[in-house]
């Protein structure tokens, strides 16, 4: 009887465990974290402040966690040179931050590369951009919304040839 309870324990440590390590709370612990330095450079952003957010940002991303926060930094910088109207320095961060990942919020960086492209004439790079997006979010309206409007353009550039 007792090797029959040592086992019956011994199996459902084992399921709890699997359930665990199988649930949300296994998931990165810190990916929702804001370091001060990104919710600063992210306000001054929402302020319209992109010099002020670059100079928060400038020479610092690197000193962040890979992963989720370093894309964070990637973003605000790319968003930032893509509110002074630089695209050219803006694309090197936005690609930064799709690569880097991101957790939760990777689909968010797919489409404000999209967006860039998409205002640049690229238009079959934003799509790929935000149907990427749209498979990582699919509930997603600003997604679902960009997509639809890439795919009009792509149709009426198409039409024109």
């Amino acid at each position: 009887m007792h090797g029959f309870r040592v086992f019956l324990t011994a199996g459902a440590v084992s399921a709890m465990t699997l359930l665990l390590w199988h649930s949300r709370a296994a998931a990165e612990p810190l990916e929702h974290y804001q370091p001060p330095l990104l919710a600063k450079a992210e306000r001054a952003l929402e302020r319209g402040q992109p010099r002020r957010s670059l100079a928060l940002l400038q020479g610092r991303v690197l000193e962040l966690r890979p992963g989720a926060q370093r894309a964070a930094a990637h973003d605000l910088v790319c968003r930032a040179y893509f509110a002074q109207g630089d695209w050219q320095r803006a694309e090197p961060a936005c690609d930064a931050a799709v690569e880097e990942g991101g957790g939760s919020a990777a689909w968010s960086f797919r489409n404000n590369r999209g967006v860039m492209r998409l205002l640049q004439g690229r238009t079959d790079a934003a799509i790929a951009d935000f149907r990427a997006a749209a498979r990582l979010q699919p509930r997603s309206r600003p997604v679902a919304k960009n997509l639809a409007l890439a795919e009009r353009t792509a149709a009426a550039q198409f039409s024109l040839r």
